[in-house]
């Protein structure tokens, strides 16, 4: 084989090689299959949990009228019950009579007048309780201005929502008591539904 031919023969080689580089350069590169994580690996890898922080109290100058509900729902207060109120209604109650009902108005009307001239001698001594029998009640004083004595009243009747309504009321003197001694007819000066109009309206 002389030079010439031996030329071309390498040429041909280094050609086949160049095709054969063009060819591997085409061919699309297989990236490897990621095998599922499973449960414990992500559990493994997942970023702890940080709750999220509790909102600031609303600055000074805000005030409970504010329109910011977000505020409002810090600054709203649970009802309550004005049991002074309840009281004072509950004393300026006119009783029903009739069959079954009051056993005593005049001794209620009585204790009526005097708060009518001197309510600063009633207090309450008793939000709401439960008696024996399940009823609810609660309970005031009269102190005589002589400061030996005192009256105690109790006064029956039903809770609903944020206010009391009296049925009826029970008067002691020590140990001498006068149970239903004023009973209300609702269903007379409430336009028929018995119950409302009541202590604390």
């Amino acid at each position: 084989m002389d030079s010439t031919t031996f030329q071309q023969f390498q040429q041909f080689q280094q050609f086949q090689q160049m095709m054969k580089m063009v060819e591997e350069q085409k061919k699309p590169v297989e990236k490897p299959v990621e095998k599922p994580k499973t449960f414990a690996a992500v559990a493994a890898t997942a970023p702890p949990f940080v709750p999220l922080p509790l909102p600031l109290p609303p600055p000074a100058s805000v005030s409970s009228s504010s329109s910011d509900g977000e505020w409002m729902a810090f600054k709203r207060q649970p009802h309550k019950i004005d049991w002074e109120k309840c009281m004072s209604f509950t004393i300026q109650m006119t009783p029903y009579r009739g069959d079954d009902w009051s056993k005593h108005p005049n001794l209620f009307l009585h204790f009526k007048n005097l708060y009518q001239d001197n309510p600063e001698r009633f207090s309450l001594i008793g939000e709401l309780h439960a008696g024996a029998d399940g009823r609810n009640y609660f309970s005031y004083a009269y102190e005589r201005p002589d400061g030996k004595g005192r009256t105690t009243f109790h006064a029956y009747g039903r809770l609903i929502g944020n206010k009391f309504y009296a049925d009826t009321v029970d008067i002691a003197f020590g140990a001498e008591k006068y149970e239903t001694a004023a009973k209300f007819n609702h269903a007379k000066w409430s336009g028929g539904n018995p119950g409302w109009g009541g202590a604390s309206e």
